[in-house]
């Protein structure tokens, strides 16, 4: 009843700062479902989820909506995959709120050209949310076979032929983020310390196993841990979508690493989206689905007070906490 409705709302932190519609790696295609590392995934599924989704959004009119990247699969040929994108864009379109869309490995069977002109969106920007909170979305595809340039092309080939069989991480399907694209980041984070604001990192790969698994990684994650960590008084929360069954650790610098279950390995009884309101003191992740729904983005509170760094036994402990 509304009772019991008006004491949880008073449990709830006040008003949010930001709140933001959640989906990651819708991945259609007009193509059969297949099996993948072991999960199912259902390509034509995807559209009509993600048609849900966005009846969802234009009816809570959260702040905007995120896509973690990987917006089509890739079909049989370029025209076949081109008009699996035309009508995932299409759903987008009908988005009453700004959309932000991440690069995703799969999103690159488009064409980069084609897909950043279509979506109207940089490859790596800054969005800012609020008075006091930046999203810095990440292009984790920089580096790799179809990178952003010849030279970065060329850098993620280097990368492959050196340490493909030896790095669980040296994959076709991850990438890395370059140079320059570094430099915007380290430089956007510096300034967010200077003026006292917070930021979300966001790209489509993991950037730590804890959250995902070691074959999901950015190429150069360790360098992006260490500047994310040195930078942990700005940094609350590193979001990616590209491992399906989702995760989630803290690190012992207080930064959080979600990474966002797949909609495209949601159960047909699941949505598979979710919604994420940003607090002062806390982020919350509230998903579409009931708990326990195969394949449905979890529900989750990440506490933004800092945490002192300990041991690696109690990081270890902590983290285990956090995922129960």
């Amino acid at each position: 009843g509304l009772s019991s409705l008006s004491a949880t709302m008073a449990d709830a932190p006040v008003t949010p700062v930001a709140t933001i519609g959640l989906v990651a790696d819708v991945q259609y295609a007009d193509k059969e479902d297949d099996v993948r590392g072991g999960a199912l995934r259902h390509y034509r599924q995807a559209l009509p989820k993600l048609a849900v989704a966005v009846d969802a959004f234009n009816a809570s009119e959260p702040d905007l909506v995120l896509h973690l990247g990987d917006i089509v699969d890739g079909n049989v040929d370029d025209a076949t995959t081109l008009a699996d994108f035309r009508a995932v864009a299409g759903e987008f379109a009908r988005l009453r709120m700004p959309v932000c869309h991440v690069v995703g490995n799969h999103c690159l069977d488009v064409g980069r050209d084609t897909l950043l002109t279509s979506l109207r969106t940089d490859a790596y920007y800054e969005h800012k949310l609020s008075r006091a909170w930046d999203m810095l979305v990440l292009d984790t595809t920089d580096v790799g076979l179809k990178g952003a340039s010849d030279e970065l092309i060329s850098q993620g080939r280097t990368f492959l032929s050196e340490h493909a069989g030896k790095l669980p991480y040296a994959q076709p399907w991850n990438g890395g983020v370059g140079a320059a694209q570094l430099a915007w980041l380290r430089e956007r984070l510096d300034s967010c310390r200077v003026h006292g604001r917070r930021a979300i990192v966001v790209g489509h790969m993991p950037i730590w196993d804890a959250a995902a698994t070691d074959q999901h990684l950015v190429y150069n994650h360790v360098e992006l841990l260490e500047l994310l960590d040195a930078r942990a008084d700005v940094v609350a929360l590193y979001l990616a979508g590209h491992y399906h069954s989702g995760g989630y650790a803290r690190r012992p610098s207080g930064v959080h690493h979600l990474t966002c279950e797949g909609l495209v390995e949601a159960s047909e009884a699941a949505k598979g989206y979710a919604h994420l309101a940003l607090y002062e003191d806390c982020i919350q992740i509230t998903s579409a689905d009931p708990e326990g729904t195969l394949g449905a983005v979890t529900s989750r509170t990440l506490a933004l007070k800092l945490l002192p760094i300990t041991a690696s036994a109690d990081q270890n402990t902590e983290q285990r906490n956090a995922n129960n």
